[in-house]
């Protein structure tokens, strides 16, 4: 039974390697990806007038009509006096964009850029975007990439149990024989050394590392693996991706500035 579990340990721990490498080199960089994002384009996150002086209504209808066949169904407001609005958007009805996410200048409703998101481009506008897409799918094409890394975390949390058993003693007394395992022994030759580094490290991590395999399969194998192995063990409240798409869209009750007035005051409210 041990010699199987290292053998799995060991393979598992192979096969899933080098997709760990990249989710994480790139996770690293996402972690920081506004800041990098603004300090790689300047001219698209920052305007030399601050302030916002034109309504997001007007915003909205002066920016669909400056980009043909496209419909605005997201706006993020600026962050700082300086900040830009971040718009996403969508092709409306059989039309196509070039373009799904500008960037406008609230003060004056210039258009200062955009770009098409998660495309596989290496300019400064894409980079971010594409390292995102990258990170969670590879960029393979449809929901393979998402299935295929969602695959890799639901391996990587069972290596993550597998690994752990293996570093319990085996025979009495338990705590004696367990201990020495969460200490890197000095003065070992290199087998040695490698092996403490190997064991003591993923013991001291081990609640984060599954912890990010968890999460990996959270977000990718949400509602195939994780939402239903979670409402089997836990009572969950139903949310609103439960309910049935409504087969046409509701028409729209509240205008762009009434919703951003309530967001903001929310914001607030919510420190």
């Amino acid at each position: 039974m041990r010699a199987t579990l290292v053998k799995l340990h060991r393979y598992l721990g192979l096969s899933v390697a080098l997709f760990l490498v990249v989710a994480g080199l790139t996770g690293s960089v996402l972690a920081f990806q506004t800041e990098i994002d603004s300090w790689l384009n300047p001219r698209l996150f920052r305007v030399k007038t601050p302030g916002r002086e034109l309504s997001l209504s007007s915003l909205v209808s002066r920016i669909e009509a400056v980009v043909p066949g496209a419909s605005v169904r997201g706006i993020t407001l600026p962050n700082g006096a300086h900040g830009s609005l971040r718009v996403s958007l969508s092709a409306r009805g059989e039309a196509s964009i070039a373009q799904d996410e500008i960037f406008v200048d609230g003060s004056t409703g210039q258009v200062l850029g955009g770009r098409l998101w998660g495309a596989a481009r290496f300019d400064r506008p894409h980079l971010i975007p594409f390292l995102y897409r990258l990170h969670y799918s590879l960029h393979l094409p449809g929901s393979w990439g998402i299935w295929l890394m969602g695959g890799v975390a639901l391996a990587w949390m069972l290596d993550c149990f597998v690994g752990f058993y293996l570093t319990l003693p085996r025979g009495k007394p338990f705590w004696k024989k367990w201990r020495p395992i969460w200490k890197i022994k000095r003065g070992a030759g290199s087998y040695r050394l490698t092996l403490d580094l190997h064991r003591a490290f993923a013991l001291w991590l081990w609640g984060i590392l599954f912890l990010l395999a968890l999460t990996s399969v959270a977000f990718n194998l949400n509602g195939q693996v994780f939402r239903p192995v979670l409402t089997a063990l836990l009572p969950t409240s139903p949310t609103i991706w439960d309910k049935p798409a409504p087969s046409t869209l509701p028409r729209q009750r509240v205008d762009w500035d009434r919703a951003a007035a309530r967001a903001t005051g929310e914001a607030a409210r919510r420190g």
